[in-house]
């Protein structure tokens, strides 16, 4: 029997669903308001003072992905997180501390070499929150391990709340212009990184172990690369846009890129935050089992999406932002589609680094950017801003899949799994997105088009995958045993109760009656005993669910 190991994952399991709700709830309440927050500033700033603190941006959140090498994705994923953590901190402070010495000596650089000269103080001030945010890895760790979504809601809401109040005292009152974002950002890392420290009850210990360092720099070294080129995949578009059609074009497929983004990057950091704790606790078969599970429910969230926006593209447009903006119709509709993919894709690198394979996740990364680059140039000259969608989802599917599809074989994952789980939302998404665009035909008016396309999309795709979903988070979907050994309904009551009634024989190889391509039944004696599990596989959103919370 097996039930001893079943509370472990059940609870588990449990931990995941609620930490994903909190991920999702903390994703979109700080887009939102950052959206207010930005419209507040664009009122009291200067064009001039928001591009000033735009470019210190960049130049922060490109660095951002060195600060603490991939050492806080070590800590989620090692079960002695608390012997390496010592090291670890001292590692990312140490790395931390080098960057930011070597971004306030080059700020003056910096910002000229990226049109601004005015930037370099904020772009020193900004550095400082390299430090903070290395000093905070080990914390934030154990938040992410004990999937404490709620809490983190809580400091990063606080945190942002406070920052931004700061900021428009500055702005009203002083008058400091772009220095108020930079100032205001600074408390914000260092109230964060305090409110974790407090909140997980620990203190900043420093040590050193070789061994430790070895393997961590092992591990996170290739990581912090992948990070680097990911940021670069995402912008590669903007700097060849920018360069050949001009800053018109540009602004109408940054709105377009970042109105299918905004639902996405909201999914994928709430998946991110618990699938990387969630399957490095699993071990091999079972997390390339529940990657699949994980994988169907990731891809239909993100296809719901595409359903929505890709046919409703010239309706929200036109409704939200004005005709002056129509444009960039085309590059929101074809986006929207990258857009599911991208879930799926960064669902994939998520697994394998949470089973320490970060060395493959950058050499996908190097593919991709390798890969895009020429495709981004020959899209855009070919097809505009249609074209640079078009790229991104040609080298997605042709170059990018495949290489994670290989990388995921090593895991244990199987492509045809894959496949199979794939089928029903994609199915359901283009017959979904069909009635949608044949609704949006049918009425001029464009918010009467939006409302009722978007429900009627978000109706027909629930109405065909309800089921298959119910199935998916009941554990109720086909795995790779089941479909390499199908047995008869009649067989598998039969054995079901001789399994209840003569627990000594099922002990012994017992026969099975399994089905032939004809209907006919032949038999088949087992060379091995089959062992009785009485506990349920369950899984719910991406590992084993919590039956009390069901």
């Amino acid at each position: 029997m097996v039930v001893e190991a079943a509370a472990p994952a059940e609870h588990l399991g449990g931990r995941v669903r609620r930490g994903l709700a909190w991920g999702l709830v903390n994703s979109i309440t700080m887009r939102l308001a950052s959206l207010v927050l930005g419209i507040v500033l664009a009122r009291l700033l200067t064009p001039e003072a928001f591009g000033v603190f735009a470019v210190a941006m960049t130049v922060q959140t490109i660095l951002m992905n060195f600060a603490d090498l991939g050492m806080n994705a070590d800590l989620v994923r090692r079960p002695d997180w608390q012997h390496r953590a010592p090291t670890v901190a001292l590692i990312s402070l140490l790395a931390g501390g080098l960057l930011a010495a070597a971004m306030i000596a080059a700020a003056p650089a910096l910002a000229s070499s990226l049109g601004s000269d005015k930037a370099a103080p904020a772009i020193a001030v900004m550095s400082l929150s390299l430090v903070i945010a290395a000093a905070g890895v080990a914390p934030l760790a154990t938040i992410q391990r004990e999937f404490r979504q709620r809490q983190f809601f809580f400091i990063v809401a606080t945190s942002f709340v406070v920052g931004s109040g700061l900021t428009i005292v500055l702005v009203v009152f002083f008058d400091w212009g772009a220095m108020a974002l930079a100032v205001g950002k600074l408390v914000e890392q260092g109230l964060t990184v305090g409110l974790q420290f407090a909140f997980t009850r620990t203190r900043l210990r420093l040590g050193f172990n070789r061994s430790v360092a070895r393997s961590a720099l092992a591990f996170g070294l290739p990581l912090s690369g992948a990070n680097a080129l990911s940021w670069m995949v995402l912008n590669v578009d903007y700097i060849v846009i920018g360069r050949t059609a001009g800053a018109v074009t540009l602004g109408l497929y940054v709105l377009a890129f970042n109105l299918a983004g905004g639902p996405v990057n909201a999914l994928v950091q709430a998946v991110r935050g618990v699938a990387l704790p969630g399957f490095s606790r699993l071990d091999r078969a079972d997390s390339a089992e529940k990657f699949v599970t994980s994988f169907a429910l990731v891809l239909a969230a993100g296809l719901l999406m595409s359903v929505l926006l890709t046919p409703l593209a010239l309706p929200t447009i036109t409704f939200v932002y004005g005709p002056k903006w129509l444009g960039s119709v085309g590059a929101l509709a074809v986006l929207a589609v990258f857009g599911a993919m991208r879930v799926v894709l960064d669902l994939m690198a998520t697994f394998l680094i949470a089973r320490g394979a970060s060395k493959p996740v950058l050499l996908v990364q190097v593919v991709w950017v390798v890969a895009l680059v020429p495709a981004m140039v020959l899209g855009v000259h070919a097809g505009g801003l249609v074209g640079a969608g078009v790229a991104h989802i040609v080298v997605g599917f042709t170059v990018v899949l495949p290489a994670y599809t290989l990388a995921l074989k090593r895991e244990g994952v199987r492509f045809p799994a894959l496949v199979r789980a794939a089928l029903p939302p994609v199915g359901a998404a283009l017959v979904a997105g069909a009635a949608v665009w044949v609704c949006t035909q049918a009425i001029d008016v464009s918010w009467h088009a939006l409302v009722l396309g978007g429900l009627i999309g978000v109706l027909v795709y629930v109405a065909l995958l309800h089921r298959w979903v119910r199935s998916r988070l009941s554990g109720g979907g086909p795995t790779d045993r089941q479909h390499a050994m199908p047995q008869h309904r009649r067989t598998s009551r039969a054995s079901a109760d001789l399994h209840r009634r003569r627990p000594e024989r099922a002990a012994r190889a017992i026969p099975l009656w399994r089905s032939s391509r004809r209907g006919s039944h032949r038999l088949v004696r087992p060379t091995k005993s089959i062992p009785v599990r009485l506990s349920a596989d369950i899984t719910a959103v991406a590992w084993p669910s919590d039956t009390a919370d069901r």
